[in-house]
């Protein structure tokens, strides 16, 4: 399980590494927009679903850490959909759709040990 780490009180927000990886490139772009953009996701505790946001402002305080350190490969159509907002200015994490990855492969990362600051 890989970790985004929120804000200056360091909310920690955990997610599969391979979720992660392509939410932290999505964030990043939308960052680099300059328009601050909800991120929301869910989440199954005790059988039950629960929904989740955070306010990302352009220059919001991001850390991720990865439980397993790697290139993943990057599926296009996630990414997609990560960055195609579904209602307004909100990026929704939902689950990877079915595609072939077509960039990247799983050889080691460069990516340090205690992860990268976006």
């Amino acid at each position: 399980m890989g970790v985004l780490i929120f804000g200056a009180w360091r909310r920690r927000i955990e997610f599969e590494d391979r979720t992660l990886a392509h939410v932290r490139i999505a964030v990043r772009a939308r960052m680099e927009q300059g328009q601050p953009f909800r991120l929301t996701w869910r989440t199954l505790q005790e059988s039950e679903s629960r929904s989740h946001a955070i306010l990302v402002q352009p220059n919001a305080v991001l850390e991720y850490r990865f439980d397993h350190p790697r290139l993943h490969a990057v599926n296009r159509l996630w990414l997609r959909e990560l960055l195609t907002p579904a209602s307004g200015r909100d990026m929704v994490v939902a689950a990877e759709p079915e595609q072939a990855p077509l960039l990247g492969d799983d050889r080691p990362s460069p990516v340090p040990e205690g992860g990268l600051a976006a």
